[in-house]
C-alpha cells in the first residue's frame, strides 16, 4: 500500500510539473526540472530494487493484485513523497499567485479549469457555477468554461457532461470520484453517465465567499483509472484556491461596478445641479424682474394715490385734505362716510401708500358683495378640510394684512354675527382659521367704509353699538360731488388725461352741463361719462355728445345758465381751461395767505410739495400780490 502511495504521489508530482513547466518562466523552470529530476532518481531507484515485481519501470502500471507484492524500503517512500508534497506545494502557491494577479473574470475561470486539467491530467475540465444568492437571479447551474487538455475552448455543442452528478457535488459539497464510472453502482441511475460512455469523472464542489456555488468538473471518455485519492486531495485544495481567487474577483467586480453606479451618480448629479443652477439663475432673474416690477408698481401706487391726485380745491376737500395729512401716520382706526363713487377706496388706498405701512400689503373686500359663509372663510381664513370644497389651506385677509392695511369696505352690510366675530378679533388681536384651533396674531391697521349712516343702523339695531365705536374713531366724510361742483372742471381735466384724452377739446356748454349735472353717482359717473365720451366723440365734444340724461337736464340747464365760469376760462381746450383756473386759485391763495406757501397749500386743500410743483410749473413766483 505504501508502494502504491509513493507511485500515485510520484505520478501526480510529474504532471504538476509538466503543467508547472509550460506556464511559468526559464529560472522557476529549471528550478522545478531539478527537483522534477530528483525525484525521478528516486523513482527509479525504489523501482529497480529487489521485490519490484519484473524488475522494470513498466511494472508500475501492472494491475492493482501486481501492485500490492511491491516491497520498497521505507526511506525510498518518504524521500520521493516529501519531494513530491513539496514540488504541489510550490506549484500550488505559484498557481495561486497567477490566479490572484489575474484581474480579468472570464481570463480567470479559464486559468482555474486549465490548471485543474494539468495537475489531474484529465481529458477535459468544466467550471459550473451559479448566481451568488444575493443576486437574487435564481440558482440555476450553468457552465461558465469548457476547456480540454490543450487549452482550447469546447464548442457549446460539444457541452456533454454528467449534469447529475455536477448538481449533486454542487447541493451536497461532498466530492465525487469515479476510477471506472460505467462499472460503478452509484451512477447506475444516472442515464447521462451511460449514454456519454464516461470512464472517468472527477467532481469537487466550488465554494465562494463561504457560499456552495458550483463544481470543478474533470472527466476522461477514454480511460479508466484516470483519477485517483490523490488527484482528488490535489484538486479540493486547488479548488479552495480558485474558490478564494474567484471571490476576490468577484468583489473587485462588484466594487468596480459600485464605483461605476457610484460615478454615474455622481455625473447624474452634477447634471441635475447644473441644470437646477440654470432654474436658479433664471428663478433668480425673474425675482430680480418681480421685484424691479413691484418696486415700480409700488412707486406708481405711492404716486398714483398720492394726495395731489386726489382731485379737489373746494371748502370742503381743502378740509378732507387736512384731515387726512395728519392721520396717515398713525394706526388709529379710520371710518369714511360718503355716497356710493366719492372714491372712498381712493381715499383709503391714499392713506396706505402715504403712510408708515405702505411696505405692507393692502387688501381689502367689500363686505356687502359676497355671501356671509363666504366673507367669514374670506377674513379668518381656512384650513384643509374644514368645510366641503377646502381642498387646500387658505390665508385670510386677517392674515395677509399683517404689517399692511385692511379695508373692509360697506362694513354697515356685515352681517351681525360676523360683527361679533370682528369686535372679538379688534379687541384681542388674535384669531383662527376657520376648522383650526391653532391662534394667530396679525398687526393690521383697519380702515372701514360705508354708505350708510352707521349712527343710525345703531339706534335701529341693525348694526353692533361696540363695534361702532371701535370702528369710529376717526371720521373722514366724503362730500358729493353735487356739494363741490367748483371741483367737476378739474376732475373732468384728470380724467380726460387719465383716458387719453388730454387733447380733446371740450365746448363751453358742455362744461356747463357737467358742471350743472347733480351727479348721483359722483365721481364713478362722472369717469364713466368721461370714457363714453372719448369712445364716441371726436376732437371736439359739445353738448350733443353728452348722454341725453345730462344734456336733458332742467335742472341742470338752468344751473348752466347762472354758472359764472367766464369765457376766457372755457375757451381752447380743456387742460388750458384748467390751467387757468390752476394758476388763478393759486395767485388768490398766495395773495390771501400773503405769499405763504404752507398756508396757502391748506387753503386750497393741498400739500406744501404739491403747491411748490404746481407754481414751479406755472412760473408763479412766492408772492403773489
Amino acid at each position: 500500500a505504501n508502494a502504491a502511495e509513493a507511485d500515485a504521489h510520484a505520478l501526480a508530482a510529474r504532471r504538476l510539473l509538466e503543467a508547472q513547466l509550460r506556464t511559468l518562466g526559464p529560472s522557476q523552470a529549471a528550478t522545478f526540472r531539478g527537483v522534477g529530476a530528483r525525484a525521478q532518481i528516486l523513482d527509479d531507484t525504489a523501482a529497480s530494487r529487489p521485490g519490484r515485481a519484473g524488475g522494470s519501470p513498466s511494472s508500475s502500471s501492472s494491475s492493482s493484485s501486481s501492485s500490492s507484492s511491491l516491497v520498497a524500503p521505507s526511506s525510498s517512500i518518504s524521500t520521493a513523497t516529501l519531494a513530491a508534497d513539496s514540488n504541489l506545494l510550490v506549484a500550488l502557491l505559484e498557481i495561486t499567485k497567477q490566479l490572484n494577479a489575474e484581474h480579468d473574470l472570464e481570463r480567470l475561470l479559464e486559468l482555474i479549469i486549465d490548471h485543474a486539467v494539468d495537475l489531474t491530467g484529465a481529458e477535459r475540465g468544466f467550471l459550473l457555477l451559479r448566481p451568488p444568492s444575493s443576486s437574487g437571479s435564481g440558482g440555476e447551474l450553468s457552465i461558465r468554461v469548457a476547456r480540454n487538455i490543450d487549452q482550447q475552448t469546447i464548442r457549446r455543442e460539444a457541452f456533454r457532461i454528467s449534469r447529475s452528478v455536477a448538481e449533486e457535488v454542487a447541493s451536497s459539497g461532498r466530492p465525487v470520484i469515479a476510477r471506472s464510472a460505467l462499472d460503478d453502482e452509484r451512477f447506475r441511475a444516472f442515464a447521462s453517465v451511460h449514454q456519454l460512455g464516461l470512464r472517468s469523472i472527477l467532481c469537487v464542489p466550488l465554494t465562494v465567499r463561504r457560499e456552495l456555488r458550483g463544481a470543478i468538473y474533470l472527466d476522461n471518455r477514454f480511460v479508466t483509472q484516470s483519477f485517483g485519492e490523490p488527484e482528488r486531495e490535489l484538486l479540493a485544495t486547488f479548488a479552495d484556491q480558485a474558490g478564494l481567487a474567484l471571490g476576490n474577483r468577484e468583489l473587485d467586480e462588484q466594487n468596480r461596478a459600485r464605483q461605476r453606479t457610484l460615478e454615474a451618480r455622481e455625473a447624474e448629479l452634477e447634471r441635475v445641479n447644473a441644470e437646477l443652477e440654470d432654474v436658479l439663475a433664471q428663478k433668480s432673474a425673474r425675482l430680480d424682474e418681480l421685484r424691479d416690477l413691484a418696486r415700480s408698481q409700488r412707486d406708481e401706487l405711492e404716486g398714483r394715490y398720492t394726495f395731489d391726485n386726489i382731485v379737489g380745491g373746494s371748502a370742503a376737500m381743502r378740509r378732507l385734505f387736512a384731515l387726512i395729512e395728519r392721520v396717515k401716520e398713525i394706526d388709529t382706526p379710520v371710518l369714511i362716510h360718503g355716497e356710493s363713487g366719492t372714491g372712498k377706496e381712493v381715499v383709503a388706498k391714499a392713506l396706505h401708500y402715504n403712510g408708515h405701512r405702505r411696505e405692507g400689503a393692502f387688501v381689502s373686500v367689500n363686505c356687502g358683495a359676497i355671501p356671509t359663509t363666504l366673507l367669514e372663510s374670506e377674513l379668518f381664513g381656512y384650513v384643509r378640510g374644514a368645510f366641503t370644497g377646502a381642498a387646500r389651506e387658505h390665508r385670510g385677509l386677517f392674515e395677509r394684512a399683517d404689517g399692511g392695511t385692511l379695508f373692509l369696505d360697506e362694513v354697515g352690510d356685515m352681517p351681525p354675527e360676523l360683527q361679533v366675530k370682528l369686535l372679538r378679533v379688534l379687541q384681542e388681536k388674535r384669531f383662527s382659521r376657520l376648522g383650526d384651533e391653532h391662534e394667530r396674531g396679525s398687526d393690521f391697521r383697519l380702515v372701514t367704509a360705508s354708505n350708510k349712516d352707521l349712527a343710525e343702523q345703531v339706534r335701529g339695531g341693525a348694526f353692533r353699538e361696540d363695534l361702532y365705536y371701535r370702528l369710529n374713531v376717526i371720521k373722514l366724510e366724503l362730500p358729493p360731488l353735487r356739494a363741490r361742483r367748483d371741483d367737476v372742471p378739474a376732475l373732468v381735466a384728470f380724467l380726460f388725461e387719465r383716458h387719453g384724452g388730454d387733447e380733446v377739446q371740450l365746448s363751453r356748454a358742455a362744461l356747463d352741463r357737467l358742471v350743472a349735472y347733480d351727479w348721483p353717482g359722483n365721481v364713478r359717473e362722472l369717469e364713466n361719462e368721461v370714457q363714453r365720451l372719448l369712445a364716441l366723440g371726436g376732437p371736439q365734444i359739445g353738448v350733443a355728445d353728452l348722454s341725453p340724461r345730462i344734456r336733458d337736464s332742467a335742472a341742470g340747464r338752468a344751473r348752466a345758465q347762472r354758472s359764472g365760469l367766464g369765457a376766457a376760462v372755457l375757451d381752447g381746450t380743456l387742460k388750458q381751461a384748467v390751467q387757468l383756473l390752476e394758476v388763478q386759485m393759486a395767485r388768490e391763495a398766495l395773495r390771501r395767505e400773503q405769499g405763504s406757501v404752507t398756508r396757502a397749500a391748506e387753503r386750497l386743500g393741498m400739500t406744501r410739495v404739491g403747491l411748490h410743483k404746481l407754481m414751479k410749473r406755472h412760473g408763479l413766483g412766492r408772492v403773489e400780490r
